[in-house]
Order: C-alpha cells, then structure tokens, then sequence
C-alpha cells in the first residue's frame, strides 16, 4: 500500500496515488496519533534511519532513508509540500502535491531495492471486532463482558481511543453515528467502508462531487453478463 501512496520523489519511491480529502482528516483529535506520528522503529530492517511519518502526510516531505532529512522536490523543482485542498478533478502541477496522502503504516522497506514491498495486508483486527460488538449492541444485543474491554458500546469504543497507539481521548456518549464515524476513523484504508456504508444507510447519499441521492440498484452489484450466460438460473439484479 505504502508504494501505491507515495510521490514519485520520495524514498522509495511510489506512484504518487491516492489522496483524503480534508473533511475526513479534520474528524480526527488533534492528539489523535492516527491523524499522523512518527514511527519509531524498535530493529532496523525496515528503516536504517529509525523512522517514519505515518498517519496523514501534509506539508513538507522529506527524505527519510537518509541522516541528514533532506527537503524533497516535485518534479517540477518545487518543494515537496502536500496541501489540505484536493478537488475532483486536478491537472497540471498541482497534481504532484494536492490533497492529504494516507499512510496508515509504516513501509517494510526490507527488499525495496528490488522493488517488492514486504508489508502484509491487513484483513481483521481487535479493534474491528470491538467496534463490531458496540454496533450489535447498539442494534438491540445483549453486552456481555469482554477482559478489560468493557460491556457497553461507548466503554468498547473507548478502550480503542484511549490505547496508548492512538491517545484520541475518551467519547461521553455513543450512538450509530458516532460508531459510524469511528469506524471511519479507526479502518481507512481496511476496504470496509462500503459495507459500512450500506450497513449504515448512508451509502445512497448525497456527497461533494453529487448532491443528490443514488438510485437504490447500486446498494448490490450486477451479475456479470459472462455468468448469465452460462447459467438460466440467475436473473439480472434490478435495475441493470
């Protein structure tokens, strides 16, 4: 993912992908470490340096895999320096620094000279299954107890927070909304928010770039023409 993130001119290099828009960034606390820290190694085969900005980069960029932190450029001979604002559409230059780049972890950068990235995917953890127990229980389950994690929805959230990786600060009340919006929060770039979506009734919604609503076909995806063909027993999901 690291590489997928990265611009062109930092160490390693990357292919200068996706940005977040600053809506999202500025949900997160001010002394929220998933809003952005820096990394600090505890071995050496991933950085030779012992560290790493993660989180949201903004600003200036630097060159991390040397000891000196030398400002990075743009291609066009610019600083570096990611800025808040991304629109739908960009061109030009400014598609070298708008908008805020997400990265959620720090980069394995044990064979980046062949170019192979040795960092693992990340498909389920506690904090998802803790988040998971708060939503049942607010949609009418029973709480049990769970360690040191609590029994209501607000104090499973909370054990999160408060970890001493994020140091958000605890929540007072909790609701859907809420959970939705932590959710967001605590598994960007996991690739389960358009479940979240949909589980949440948000996913039809009105949004930045569409300010009306989304027709109700696009909550499940059409059966591919390939597998109608090959199979009388499907029929085609409304509206395609």
């Amino acid at each position: 993912m690291w590489r997928f993130i990265s611009h062109y001119n930092m160490s390693p290099t990357g292919y200068n992908g996706p940005a977040a828009l600053p809506s999202f960034y500025d949900t997160f606390g001010a002394n929220d470490l998933r809003r952005g820290q820096v990394y600090k190694y505890t071995n050496g085969p991933s950085n030779r340096f012992n560290h790493q900005n993660v989180g949201f980069l903004i600003g200036q960029q630097y060159d991390l895999t040397s000891s000196s932190d030398t400002p990075l450029k743009d291609r066009t001979g610019a600083p570096l320096a990611f800025t808040r604002q991304v629109s739908l559409i960009e061109i030009g230059a400014n598609l070298e620094v708008t908008g805020l780049r997400p990265m959620k972890y720090a980069p394995d950068f044990t064979n980046n000279a062949s170019g192979a990235t040795d960092n693992d995917m990340v498909h389920f953890r506690l904090p998802d299954v803790l988040l998971m127990k708060a939503e049942a229980i607010l949609r009418g389950g029973t709480g049990t107890t769970a360690g040191s994690y609590g029994s209501t929805p607000l104090a499973l959230v909370n054990a999160i927070r408060t970890d001493a990786s994020r140091s958000a600060g605890a929540l007072t009340s909790m609701d859907l909304n809420t959970l939705y919006a932590e959710r967001g929060r605590e598994l960007y770039l996991e690739n389960w928010r358009r479940q979240d979506m949909v589980r949440f009734g948000k996913y039809l919604g009105p949004i930045e770039q569409g300010p009306t609503s989304s027709d109700a076909k696009y909550l499940i995806f059409p059966i591919p023409n390939q597998q109608l063909a090959v199979n009388s027993n499907l029929t085609q999901n409304p509206g395609y």
